[in-house]
């Protein structure tokens, strides 16, 4: 309803409004779909706050992904039981935890810089620069969008499964 209203405002000041956060979703959904993930494959996010933060958000909203928050105050050992738990096979990262994924167990799992590292892999910087012309499924409302851990009281954190239709009724909600 208000593409050029300012959505997000990254700590380090930087922001982008409502329509430049949907075309940096776009486009960072079409390159992790070139990747090979398919709707309801499982995209862990341990980052920083920063806007890259939320076009991750937004990317697996419109590619039909699942987004896996992981806290980035987490140490590697309880990232990797929520990467365990979750079935995450990509893991997007901001470059200051970037010694916590290196000390991460994670055989088989693709590692996504915000920025290029020198890995030569994906980076979500790459990712950006897709501008491909591939359609992105449409999710359903139903669809598992995102699993949220929670931190109880009686043992490991469990996932929260959050589908996008619940997500999307959230957002829609006026405090």
């Amino acid at each position: 309803r208000v593409p050029r209203t300012v959505a997000v405002v990254a700590p380090n000041g930087d922001q982008q409004t409502y329509a430049e956060i949907v075309t940096s979703g776009r486009r960072i959904g079409h390159g992790l779909v070139s990747m090979g993930l398919r709707p309801g494959d499982r995209v862990a996010a341990w980052m920083e706050d920063s806007l890259e933060y939320v076009q991750v958000y937004v990317a697996c909203a419109l590619a039909g992904l699942v987004i896996v928050p992981i806290n980035a105050r987490f140490t590697p050992h309880e990232a990797e039981q929520l990467l365990a738990d979750s079935g995450a096979g990509t893991l997007v990262f901001t470059p200051g935890l970037t010694s916590h994924v290196n000390s991460l167990n994670g055989d088989g799992l693709v590692l996504v810089p915000t920025l290029e590292d020198g890995r030569g892999g994906p980076s979500l910087a790459r990712l950006e620069q897709d501008d491909g012309d591939a359609q992105l499924p449409t999710p359903s409302p139903g669809d598992l969008y995102m699993i949220g851990y929670t931190s109880g009281t009686t043992g490991l954190p469990k996932g929260a499964m959050l589908t996008q239709g619940s997500v999307a009724a959230l957002a829609r909600m006026k405090s």
